[in-house]
């Protein structure tokens, strides 16, 4: 499934994020914008790569979500510039349909070892392992233009477990899943800078690149 919705990232300082975070969880109304709604959850994430990073250096990765409504695998690749990401349910099928991807997209063939019992031996057997391990604390709220609901706001706080701990950090990702509406929510995002001057900012790695960044001191971008 190739992402159709429109994403942006916007950082918030750490020295402002605690506040920054209560005053976004409180928002109403932001110009001709209102926010409803407070879906609070918490997951972890587990990246795996191999010890060259291949996943990494060709802008993709593997991903085991855990939340209480049960476990994901999400694979990504970067092809031409255009975002594949897929996920799964973490079962028999949905590893199967993962190692072909990875065959397919990554070059990698080795022949796993589907009788061992736990998924993480399986991805082992061909040389992936744990590379990062990230916590998210989130909330999603909705944004609404006059009564059309436009978009979304996933506001994070989150810290990386291993391969050490740091953290926290503060993250307010802005989602409008129809083309319709991606002007409109520009616009909200623009508001929302300019109520937080010098305090949030646009930033366009994802979690784990940012993490792998600061954890082994690479580039990625």
């Amino acid at each position: 499934m190739i992402i159709k919705e429109k994403e942006r990232k916007l950082l918030v300082n750490v020295s402002d994020g605690s506040q920054v975070y209560e005053q976004i969880m409180k928002l109403e109304k932001l110009g001709d914008f209102h926010v409803e709604g407070s879906k609070h959850f918490k997951t972890q994430d587990i990246y795996l790569d191999n010890k060259e990073f291949i996943l990494a250096k060709k802008s993709g990765y593997l991903r085991i979500r855990g939340k209480t409504s049960g476990h994901l695998i999400t694979i990504r690749k970067n092809k031409d510039g255009v975002i594949d990401e897929v996920s799964h349910p973490l079962d028999d099928e949905g590893i199967r349909i993962v190692l072909a991807a990875l065959a397919d997209n990554f070059n990698i063939h080795e022949n796993p070892q589907m009788i061992l019992p736990y998924f993480s031996e399986v991805f082992k057997s061909i040389g992936l392992t744990e590379v990062l391990r990230v916590a998210i604390d989130r909330t999603e709220r909705d944004i609404f233009l006059e009564d059309v609901g436009i978009g979304k706001m996933k506001i994070d706080i989150f810290k990386y477990l291993f391969p050490k701990e740091f953290g926290p950090f503060y993250e307010v990702e802005v989602i409008s899943y129809k083309k319709a509406f991606h002007g409109h929510i520009d616009n909200f995002i623009s508001s929302l800078k300019n109520n937080y001057k010098e305090v949030i900012e646009g930033f366009e790695l994802s979690k784990y690149f940012r993490g792998i960044n600061i954890a082994y001191g690479f580039n990625f971008k």
